[in-house]
């Protein structure tokens, strides 16, 4: 059975053996990528363990420990003893893919599985917002002809050369931020520190946008395969009305031709966040669930 002690912490060290896993059997969501679980350590610290050939991954998040479906080729036995693991463990069970919520159910159908809205991961067909087609984008795309009469811009790979202009960027746009945005932001600050630090071995790219030659907007993201784009931060300085539009479409745009799908991550329940994503149609999600262990449930008994 899965034990408490066969979980280590993850770190750029041993980043190399859960990564196996991760690329020989991707998730699309965002919770099973390295950027995420190691840019976040300092808010939601994970661990590892390798069970069966399998990795299984556990995380605590604001005090409330969560084990997450395992990867690996599809096993009811590796599944079922990463449930027990987590119902013994006083944990949550995460689940992040479809399949996984099927092999649940089939597991314990009288276990109830929830929808988790804010962490559904907004998704798109890459080339719909490199082109922003059709009458229900118009408005989007008369904001970027207005910024493009107003500003002068360029863009450019984010490199070693301009690595600190892109932190600077990062930390400029953090202060602007007012302090009843809270600790939200702080965290998310770090985090962006924490992925420039380790750039390259967290295998990221990005796009610096300059407006008049300095650094207005950036947008950085990893390859999850060879289908989806995840994009992990993108920050825009507020002195440029229309700049998150601008950013947004031009990394389409360079990415139309390298992946099909265009995965903008969640929302966390943040209402001006949703209503901003929503705006762009999404094309569908990538749905996040929640299970809750009741200890009577007969199954467990």
């Amino acid at each position: 059975m899965l034990k408490e002690s066969d979980f280590q912490p993850f770190t750029f060290e041993n980043i190399h053996i859960p990564e196996a896993y991760l690329r020989a059997y991707p998730k699309d969501h965002s919770e099973y990528s390295l950027v995420t679980i190691l840019s976040w350590k300092h808010y939601s610290p994970c661990r590892f363990a390798v069970y069966k050939d399998h990795l299984v991954i556990e995380c605590l998040n604001q005090g409330e420990q969560s084990v997450y479906a395992p990867v690996g080729i599809p096993d009811k036995e590796v599944f079922c003893d990463t449930v027990f693991y987590a119902k013994s463990s006083g944990a949550s069970y995460h689940l992040y893919d479809e399949s996984d919520v099927r092999m649940f159910q089939d597991c314990f159908p009288e276990i109830p599985v929830e929808e988790v809205r804010g962490y559904f991961e907004y998704c798109w067909n890459t080339k719909t917002l490199a082109k922003l087609p059709g009458r229900r984008f118009v408005g989007i795309r008369g904001q970027i002809n207005q910024f493009r009469w107003r500003y002068s811009y360029t863009t450019e790979p984010v490199a070693p050369e301009n690595l600190e202009e892109v932190r600077s960027l990062i930390h400029a746009w953090y202060a602007e931020k007012t302090p009843a945005e809270g600790s939200a932001v702080s965290d998310e600050l770090k985090a962006a520190d924490i992925s420039l630090d380790h750039f390259s071995a967290l295998h990221l790219e990005g796009l610096l946008m300059r407006v008049e030659g300095a650094p207005a907007a950036v947008s950085i993201w990893e390859n999850r395969n060879s289908d989806v784009c995840l994009v992990h931060y993108e920050k825009g300085l507020a002195a440029y009305p229309g700049i998150y539009k601008v950013i947004n479409q031009e990394t389409a745009k360079l990415l139309s031709g390298r992946c099909r799908v265009l995965n903008r991550e969640g929302d966390m329940d943040e209402a001006g966040l949703r209503e901003a994503k929503m705006r762009y149609h999404p094309e569908f999600f990538i749905k996040a669930y929640n299970v809750t262990f009741d200890r009577k449930t007969s199954c467990f008994s």
